[in-house]
């Protein structure tokens, strides 16, 4: 991994995270963005790395979890069957209709 920067360079910009000043009220994103711009070439090679090998934890942790192996219970049958008859039937929304009826597109 790259060596970091100094401190002041890149986790302690002045007036980061400082109560009641501007860059307090940023968002966590903006304030990832404002940091990781100071990054060296190198330095986002290796946060990408860290990134990614986050991921990939998580994928082997759920890939790598049980099978669901309890059996339904005659009303839950019933429920799954009620929602493929519907989705047959062409009742069903899609994400894309669902999204924009929750005003999230």
């Amino acid at each position: 991994m790259a060596k970091r920067r100094g401190a002041a360079q890149v986790g302690r910009l002045p007036g980061l995270l400082v109560p009641g000043t501007v860059v307090d009220a940023m968002t966590a994103k903006q304030q990832l963005l404002q940091r990781v711009q100071t990054f060296s070439e190198e330095e986002a090679a290796d946060a990408l790395q860290l990134l990614d090998q986050r991921v990939d934890a998580l994928t082997r942790m759920l890939d790598g979890a049980p099978e669901d192996d309890e059996p339904t219970t005659p009303e839950e049958e019933a429920l799954a069957q009620e929602a493929r008859d519907e989705i047959a039937r062409g009742e069903a929304s899609s994400l894309d209709e669902l999204r924009a009826e929750l005003g999230l597109t």
